[in-house]
């Protein structure tokens, strides 16, 4: 779940940055469902590569 803080915050300044943009994580690496549910509801897309 720290991670999804950290993929949050990092989102935020993107997108304060780069109005209305739409931001996907890719990932190899497993990623818990609490992590999942949280990005999701934030509207933030995990991919597997």
């Amino acid at each position: 779940m720290k991670d999804g803080y950290r993929i949050v915050e990092i989102v935020n300044s993107i997108q304060s940055a780069e109005k209305n943009s739409a931001v996907s994580v890719l990932t190899s690496a497993p990623v818990c469902s609490k992590t999942r549910q949280f990005l999701s509801e934030r509207k933030i897309e995990i991919k597997e590569l």
